[in-house]
């Protein structure tokens, strides 16, 4: 009976080694988002959406939403028609309120919308931005998952930068 006490003991101890060791080989991230100061005519925070796509532009995970009604969450038409159209829970998931100018972080743990870590490959980070009385508007900056160190994109008005580093 001990014996077979110490070899159970045994097996949980190298299933749980090993969903460690697992753990700690998917790549995570850190994002960077730069709103930018707009100075000209009635200033409202933007809505924003941060997310990862694969190649075929299918949306893998989404990061961030920061949005204030929901009514207005089409606004964010790449998004919207990506993944919020389809699937409410993942954004209700990650909504927060809207962010007034400055430089944000958003930590990515590399897994996908069902937790799982992505396959090897090219992916793009995409950020979207749309704004009350103002401009909208889509970047998004390329990642190699797991062996890109760091990628950068600019915006042109509503959004200043997008930039992406492997942790």
């Amino acid at each position: 009976m001990f014996a077979q006490k110490e070899s159970v003991l045994l097996l949980c101890t190298t299933f749980m080694m090993s969903g460690l060791t697992y753990a700690a080989e998917v790549p995570s991230y850190n994002i960077y988002v730069t709103v930018p100061v707009i100075e000209e005519g009635q200033y409202h925070r933007p809505y924003i959406s941060l997310w990862v796509e694969n190649d075929k532009r299918i949306a893998q995970r989404s990061l961030a939403v920061w949005m204030q009604k929901s009514k207005w969450l089409p606004d964010l038409k790449r998004y919207w028609r990506r993944v919020a159209r389809k699937n409410r829970d993942i954004v209700d998931g990650v909504t927060s309120a809207t962010k007034g100018p400055g430089r944000y972080t958003v930590k990515w743990d590399g897994l996908n919308d069902k937790g799982k870590p992505l396959e090897a490959g090219s992916y793009s980070i995409c950020l979207e931005a749309a704004r009350e009385k103002g401009g909208r508007e889509v970047i998004c900056t390329p990642i190699d998952y797991g062996k890109t160190p760091h990628s950068q994109v600019n915006g042109k008005h509503e959004l200043t930068q997008l930039t992406v580093k492997l942790n």
